[in-house]
């Protein structure tokens, strides 16, 4: 079966997600599958639920100095958010067209598992941003619960296009 991206409003976006425990050969091949899709869709990150698989883990390939590119896995993730608020604009996968500037802390800690062990580090920037936009996704929180007002009334036709999308699917 192919991996797809879960788009607005299906309810697998804010469904529960459980804790994946442990690194198993099931999990490494979906995840070589996400890798896979986040390479040909160009993203920064994948969290699991965004292709209907309801655990915690998520995906991150975000271009560094020069050639490097910080990959990882990170799965049971807990993060605490440090440092202040900064405004940064982003979009999400699930909501293909829309964006809105987000509130988003310039710095978090991570404290996790990645398929080589435990982790726990501070990150800044935008690799802080890519964290916090990935916990929303497996805390079930909806990038239109994060917008602005205005920025909410400027994607409403978006919006709507989704959910009509959706319940034309429905009937299929």
């Amino acid at each position: 079966m192919t991996m797809e991206i879960v788009y607005y409003p299906d309810p697998r976006l804010t469904a529960p997600n459980g804790m994946l425990g442990a690194w198993t050969e099931e999990s490494a091949k979906k995840v070589e599958q996400m890798r896979s899709l986040l390479t040909q869709i160009r993203g920064a990150g994948l969290a699991a639920p965004q292709v209907g698989w309801n655990v915690r883990l998520f995906i991150l390939s975000i271009a560094g100095k020069g050639s490097e590119t910080l990959e990882r896995v990170v799965f049971d993730p807990k993060m605490t958010p440090l440092g202040t608020k900064v405004p940064m604009e982003e979009g999400w996968l699930s909501f293909p067209g829309m964006w809105a500037t987000i509130e988003r802390y310039d710095r978090v800690r991570l404290e996790g598992k990645t398929p080589d062990g435990p982790i726990d580090e501070v990150l800044i920037g935008f690799e802080a941003q890519a964290i916090q936009h990935e916990m929303d996704h497996l805390e079930g929180m909806l990038f239109i619960e994060r917008m602005t007002p205005a920025d909410r009334q400027k994607n409403a036709p978006v919006l709507r296009q989704l959910e009509e999308q959706w319940k034309r699917r429905k009937k299929e």
